[in-house]
């Protein structure tokens, strides 16, 4: 339908906006939540201290650890969703683990096989976006 008014106008290019900023955290927060389950739930558990670890920031990543545990890690995904809810288009989002040992799960050791969860569960996302066409830059 064409534009009669500039006020018509404006009114449609607002709401476009609104649309597109909400269908964009829309997006990122499926995506982050895609990988936060997949960090979650991949690894093995021996405590769940590693499991109960995963933290979701955004602007800066945490560099703490906590001081839990979350063998079934249910905790630890309510956790991360309530803070993915609150996440906005513009800054990154970081789901990060801080216990010391979390990079050894990952890569392994001379004496522990690896136990990766961050390389699978990222190409596993990233899969899904494969077909996707870029979209043009202006």
């Amino acid at each position: 339908m064409p534009v009669t008014n500039l006020n018509q106008f404006t009114l449609e290019l607002e709401d476009f906006q609104k649309k597109v900023e909400t269908d964009g955290v829309a997006f990122l927060r499926l995506v982050a939540l895609q990988v936060l389950q997949g960090v979650i739930f991949l690894p093995p558990v021996d405590t769940g201290r590693a499991r109960g670890n995963w933290q979701v920031s955004q602007g800066s990543p945490i560099e703490t650890p906590l001081e839990v545990t979350d063998p079934a890690g249910a905790g630890t995904l309510s956790r991360g969703t309530t803070r993915l809810l609150a996440i906005v288009l513009g800054e990154t989002v970081w789901i990060t683990n801080n216990v010391e040992y979390i990079s050894y799960l990952e890569h392994g050791t001379d004496r522990m096989a690896a136990q990766p969860m961050v390389a699978p569960t990222l190409a596993r996302v990233a899969a899904q976006f494969d077909n996707v066409e870029e979209v043009p830059s202006v």
